[in-house]
């Protein structure tokens, strides 16, 4: 934890905020502990350490947490509803938002040497972050969970952002789309479900925590038509949750 508390110190990351976080910290460890062997923890820990060193200077979260309070929630909660532990799932959740966020980061840690011909940053990204976890699984699992590039995609079918407030809404329903269409393909795998499923609850089911009206109404029409999608896919018995856990998210879900 030594390291992490220096990582929080060389950011400028308040007492409060660096308190919160490291009590959240703690706690996730007791919950390694008593999931896996000690020796089992060791690569989770590994990520942690990751994690932090990628996020810990990011913008905060809409409601003002820390940003690296959200992978580490996300795999606490991951971590809790499984049925079967698997160490590879609670890495890939805590280093879900890696590549779509800190690609530039991770590609600084390529081997220079490497060479890097026709390969897109996303791909270099992807290819340290299997190096750095030893699991082409958690690789797989993060891919699944990365967004595309929306803004390139609806490029690509001719369309712009543009100025005015009818094309700016047309615009903003387009890429609500094509992030549903992303989401359905991707949680067809259902270790990618497992942890969409907690990534979206922090997400849709905490809306009303954002303080800026606007943004409020742009985060409810870009998460509330995924949650029918996600419904569908908690019923799926493939997917790796407790009964007791499916049971509640469906509820939650259900009631936004």
């Amino acid at each position: 934890m030594g390291s992490i508390e220096e990582s929080l110190r060389a950011a400028g990351v308040s007492g409060a905020h660096s308190m919160r976080f490291l009590q959240h910290l703690s706690m996730f460890q007791e919950q390694l502990h008593r999931a896996f062997p000690s020796a089992g923890t060791e690569r989770i820990l590994d990520a942690l350490q990751l994690m932090v060193e990628l996020h810990v200077d990011q913008a905060p979260r809409p409601d003002g947490a820390l940003y690296i309070e959200h992978p580490l929630a996300v795999a606490s909660q991951v971590l809790e509803a499984m049925a079967q532990k698997d160490p590879d799932i609670v890495i890939a959740a805590l280093l879900h938002d890696a590549v779509e966020d800190q690609a530039a980061k991770l590609v600084q840690k390529a081997i220079k040497s490497e060479d890097k011909t026709g390969r897109s940053e996303e791909q270099m990204a992807l290819d340290v972050l299997e190096w750095s976890t030893s699991s082409a699984r958690v690789r797989s699992i993060v891919s699944g969970l990365t967004n595309p590039d929306f803004a390139l995609l609806l490029a690509k079918r001719g369309m712009e952002k543009g100025t005015g407030d009818r094309e700016r809404a047309a615009y903003s329903a387009a890429k609500n789309e094509l992030y549903a269409e992303h989401v359905r393909a991707a949680i067809r795998d259902p270790d990618v479900a497992l942890i969409k499923i907690f990534d979206l609850a922090a997400n849709a089911l905490n809306i009303a925590a954002v303080p800026d009206e606007a943004k409020r109404t742009k985060y409810r029409n870009k998460y509330l038509p995924v949650i029918g999608i996600v419904l569908v896919q908690l019923n799926d018995t493939a997917l790796n949750i407790t009964q007791q856990k499916r049971e509640e998210m469906l509820a939650r879900f259900t009631r936004a």
